[in-house]
């Protein structure tokens, strides 16, 4: 639950409450389609199944997916539910779509450090990585959802 620094700090960004407000619901939705249904019907709204966009957006779509991704990282653990990568980045995509800016949503598998097997997700907007980055190659691509411009 959010503590009272967490409420000033919010009603402090005057700028980026929409932003934040929008992460929430997105991550909210986001939560509910995955749980909620079939991985087939979750997929089927991400995005051209086997496709990526290209690695240059221009400069105002990327930061605007820098400001998205940084907004739902920012929710996301203070939510009441909780918001793993793929919650994140379908959320993201969803975020992405309603500003008609393309991205790609990836799934991975991987080794984790105890050796057992590992799942991620991550978007990619133009070359950078909006949210579920850091050691990535760690993970082998096994699928990809790309949304056109």
């Amino acid at each position: 639950m959010l503590a009272p620094r967490h409420v000033r700090l919010f009603l402090s960004l005057r700028g980026a409450r929409l932003l934040l407000l929008e992460a929430v619901a997105a991550l909210a939705w986001a939560r509910l389609r995955v749980r909620g249904q079939p991985f087939r019907k979750v997929a089927a709204r991400l995005g051209q199944q086997g496709t990526e966009t290209p690695c240059c957006v221009a400069p105002l779509q990327a930061a605007d997916a820098l400001r998205i991704g940084s907004a739902v990282r920012a929710v996301a653990d203070h939510l009441p539910w909780e918001c793993l990568c793929l919650v994140q980045a379908v959320a993201v995509m969803t975020m992405l779509r309603r500003r008609r800016i393309s991205g790609t949503l990836y799934l991975g598998v991987g080794l984790d450090t105890k050796s057992s097997v590992a799942a991620h997700a991550w978007v990619r907007c133009g070359d950078h990585v909006v949210v579920g980055g850091g050691n990535l190659d760690r993970f082998r691509v096994v699928e990809r959802y790309g949304t056109p411009p």
